[in-house]
């Protein structure tokens, strides 16, 4: 868990680089097939690519893991990308990352030009080392070094290649052939492992199995995928009727029973094996100092119901600590004891879940550490493949049949809110139940919810003033709070004006306070001016009553996945505006009723006008699912065009008696 509490996941590497002094077993890795020219000339490149209108092809993305034993590997790349317009410039551009526990051996590069000749070669004055370390570091040892290489004359084609020493192996590098998003002409990845060593793997499509060939001592298992696979694999796709499945998210995993980090062994041929391995990391660790099991008894003292003292501890736990990320060799996996804790006031997320639980548990709640993949977008884990799939630890505390989840690293959430993303998934309990996989709930759409109301008066002119009140719920609440909860006033206004979505208006007044109750509904109320808000002609003025909700974004015409499209979360949005015009004007026109019912969502809106003039309009959209199945996905596209085109709608007034 060396990535373990970088709040944004890092799955894979990308890029490459030349080595100055080619170990052999790499130059037998570096080996193209005999169609391709070491040269790479653009004009070689097949009509089949060429003719897909990219703004870069992958010529050759080649990788060797070479296991030496359960704790060092060496990993090495090559990657020669053919750039053929501005928009593939980007790949000119290599970030490796790197620590103490993958140490970066050797870096270099090369341009080609559109023949093939290298024009170029990589320079010192190319490169730069920065820190990794994030806002919330304590200290860290991550490191990146980026490389860039350019050129202004398109076609020319970048090759990068690294190498990194493992020293520590909880995790195989992963294999995501097609992630770049660019075609690919010839992608190789070969593990090379002792013979006696077990190698597990599990891939999706395109990947399929690998060639296998040993020598008694060693044993190199290769998978490869060429433009002609893919390409056939697409025809297949469509002649069945599931081109959306066509690549896919092609992904492999690989790992071994046995793993070694620095001195400390494990077993994940079974996630108990996993799980007992983190909880051996952690024994010991979770002893209250009496002050503290003196305060925890203080503030639960005559407190009967498990909720309540599990609130009152987590509202403590918020109020005297802080987040800090650890990311050094095993203090990436094993958490500081309770008492540091308690003496600093800060921790990691392991550390902080080990002082939540701890305080939990001696107030007599069943607490225990979960693993767990954080991220909105992150994929589930494989749950049939044992393996280091986490990079986050949360709580889960049992009270009776039912579960309740915590997020120790989050000082301003609700209690009980376990975050967008760390919700329907996979997680890794640790503890009485040492690596049973369980679930973490999902939230309905009535869950996460936004509604507004407001009132708008609009003059002669064609400004307006708007009076109104949005009131966040579950994880829309979440959205707010982490950019207002700890932010100051100025930073505060800078981010409503980014999110009011209209194009002139005025902040006269707005109530910051509900941010900081740590409640779960948070209201904004506010009121604006909006110059210009109508658009006058003649006698007439137009007015678009969809006020707030100004970019719903139409989702891309191929997904291209063989899984489930995901959004942050379901969720309901219902906007209640109520319009008064100036004396005068009536309504001439007003956009028809919308009652759109689909299997991915439901929108509808309504306008009335009552009998005093006033017009009040509603809108309501609700996706009542995050994962939008692969056979829906062109619906919930469709769907969500009406919606944009709908939003649209305008309502005309007219002055009477002209």
């Amino acid at each position: 868990m060396q990535q373990m509490d970088w709040r944004i996941v890092r799955v894979a590497f990308f890029g490459g680089a030349l080595l100055a002094v080619l170990a052999p077993c790499f130059v037998a890795a570096q080996q193209l097939p005999d169609e391709i020219s070491a040269s790479f000339p653009a004009a070689l490149l097949s009509p089949a690519l060429a003719d897909l209108d990219a703004g870069a092809v992958v010529r050759a993305d080649i990788r060797r893991f070479e296991v030496k034993n359960h704790g060092e590997a060496v990993y090495q790349v090559r990657r020669v990308v053919t750039i053929l317009d501005a928009r593939g410039r980007n790949e000119g551009q290599l970030i490796v990352e790197y620590d103490r526990l993958r140490m970066l051996r050797n870096l270099d590069g090369q341009i080609r030009d559109a023949g093939g000749k290298v024009i170029r070669k990589l320079k010192k004055s190319d490169t730069n080392d920065y820190s990794a370390i994030s806002s919330y570091s304590l200290y860290d040892d991550n490191r990146m070094r980026v490389a860039e290489l350019y050129h202004d004359v398109y076609p020319y084609t970048v090759e990068f290649m690294y190498e990194l020493d493992f020293d520590g192996l909880i995790g195989w590098p992963a294999w995501y052939p097609l992630a770049s998003g660019w075609p690919v002409e010839f992608t190789r990845y070969e593990v090379a492992a002792p013979a006696d060593m077990a190698v597990r793997h599990v891939a999706e499509a395109p990947v399929g199995e690998p060639a296998v060939r040993s020598d008694g001592r060693v044993t190199t298992y290769t998978w490869t995928i060429t433009a002609i696979d893919l390409l056939e694999a697409y025809v297949r796709a469509v002649i069945t009727g599931d081109a959306a499945s066509a690549g896919g998210e092609a992904v492999l995993q690989v790992a071994s029973d046995r793993f070694q980090i620095e001195r400390s062994e494990g077993d994940m041929s079974t996630w108990e094996g996993f799980g007992a391995w983190y909880a051996a990391l952690s024994r010991g660790r979770d002893t209250l100092p009496a002050e503290l099991a003196a305060e925890v008894a203080r503030r639960t003292a005559g407190v009967e119901d498990p909720m309540e003292k599990a609130r009152r501890i987590y509202t403590y736990h918020q109020e005297s600590t802080r987040y800090v990320s650890v990311q050094l060799g095993i203090g990436g996996w094993q958490p500081f004891d309770a008492e540091y804790v308690y003496r600093n006031q800060y921790g990691d997320c392991k550390a902080l879940t080990n002082y939540l639980g701890a305080m939990l548990r001696s107030a007599g709640l069943d607490a225990a550490p979960a693993l767990i993949r954080n991220g909105r977008s992150a994929p589930d884990l494989r749950a049939d493949f044992p393996s280091n799939q986490f990079n986050h630890v949360v709580v889960m505390l049992r009270v009776g049949a039912d579960s309740l989840w915590l997020e120790a690293t989050d000082a301003t959430a609700p209690f009980g809110h376990i975050g967008a993303g760390n919700e329907d998934r996979f997680a890794l309990l640790v503890g009485a139940e040492e690596g049973a996989l369980v679930r973490t709930p999902r939230s309905p759409a009535s869950a996460n919810t936004r509604l507004r109301v407001g009132a708008v008066e609009v003059d002669a002119t064609g400004n307006a003033r708007v009076d109104v009140v949005t009131r966040y719920a579950g994880h829309q609440q979440q959205n707010v709070r982490y950019a207002l909860a700890r932010a100051p006033h100025r930073d505060r206004m800078d981010w409503l004006r980014r999110a009011i979505e209209l194009p002139t208006f005025d902040i006269e007044q707005v109530d910051f306070s509900s941010v900081d109750r740590r409640e779960d509904t948070l209201a904004l109320p506010m009121t604006l001016a909006l110059p210009r808000y109508a658009s006058r002609t003649g006698t007439r003025l137009f007015v678009q009553p969809n006020l707030f909700e100004r970019s719903v974004s139409v989702p891309p015409e191929h997904f291209g996945s063989n899984r489930p499209y995901l959004l942050s979360y379901a969720f309901l949005d219902v906007d209640s505006l109520r319009f008064r015009w100036p004396a005068g004007y009536a309504v001439e026109t007003i956009p028809e009723p919308v009652d759109l019912d689909s299997s991915v969502g439901r929108y509808t809106i309504s306008i009335e006008v009552e009998s005093d003039g006033t017009l009040v309009y509603t809108r309501r959209l609700e996706i009542p699912d995050r994962r939008i199945p692969v056979d829906q996905y062109d619906a919930y596209r469709t769907f969500i065009d009406q919606v944009e085109r709908n939003d649209r709608g305008m309502i005309v007034l007219v002055k009477q008696g002209s």
